[in-house]
């Protein structure tokens, strides 16, 4: 047989066992992208930390020794609450919109017994009543995993609780003040069923500085600046 018709066998040869495995590859199955679209809603808890600074106004009604300027609590404890979102899939992204509320128990206190030059003492107590926002999401799953980063605006109270004593007389103060803010974060969340996931998330809330007023006689004045960090885990039933 003559080297060109070697040759020619050779490439049919090949040709007829590429188009074979092409075939074998085609009919194999393709494993479809996990659905993420859709509305869903859940539970989460789990456990936050803030940072609470209070700056008293020099022209304050309320009487008070030059050292004191301010004051700062840290305060901590647990939170739990409802969250519910829609999300639109393109291929493996995901793109969302979610809106959340907490309950919380995040207190702290700030107590000055005996200030400089005065027998005097201060003690205040900050506690965050609640949590919420509304945020978009954005985020890439993999298999079963959706990582998302998330941000949006954000809503808090809190109770400001004094008990003092400047002019020989014990007094106590108590106030609420409401404030809005913004809040980012991101997470990770799992498929445990087809409807049905687990998440665990960060989330950073930053609240500025805003008034607060206690008034009960003297008037203590000033602003309040308050950032929060949370750590939670929660389940979704996607429907």
């Amino acid at each position: 047989m003559s080297p060109l018709k070697r040759l020619t066998l050779a490439g049919i040869a090949l040709g007829i066992i590429a188009n074979g495995a092409l075939a074998a590859d085609l009919t194999e199955p393709v494993t479809p992208l996990a659905d993420w679209g859709g509305l869903y809603a859940g539970l989460h808890a789990g456990w936050g930390w803030a940072d609470v600074d209070y700056s008293v106004e020099e022209d304050s009604d309320f009487w008070r020794p030059p050292q004191f300027e301010g004051f700062s609590n840290d305060a901590d404890g647990p939170i739990a609450g409802l969250q519910a979102g829609f999300n639109w899939q393109i291929e493996s992204i995901v793109l969302g919109l979610e809106a959340d509320i907490s309950w919380a128990g995040i207190d702290g206190g700030f107590n000055a017994v005996g200030l400089p030059n005065t027998n005097y003492f201060f003690n205040a107590d900050s506690e965050i009543d609640y949590l919420a926002s509304v945020r978009a999401r954005a985020g890439l799953t993999w298999d079963q995993v959706l990582f998302y980063a998330t941000g949006g605006i954000a809503f808090t109270s809190i109770d400001t609780k004094i008990i003092s004593d400047w002019s020989g007389n014990i007094e106590n103060y108590n106030n609420s003040t409401s404030h809005i803010g913004w809040v980012a974060g991101g997470g990770v969340e799992v498929k445990v069923t087809n409807n049905v996931t687990g998440r665990l998330e960060f989330l950073h809330y930053e609240f500025g500085e805003d008034n607060f007023s206690v008034d009960r006689g003297y008037v203590l004045e000033g602003d309040v600046d308050l950032d929060v960090n949370v750590l939670r885990a929660g389940v979704n039933v996607l429907f």
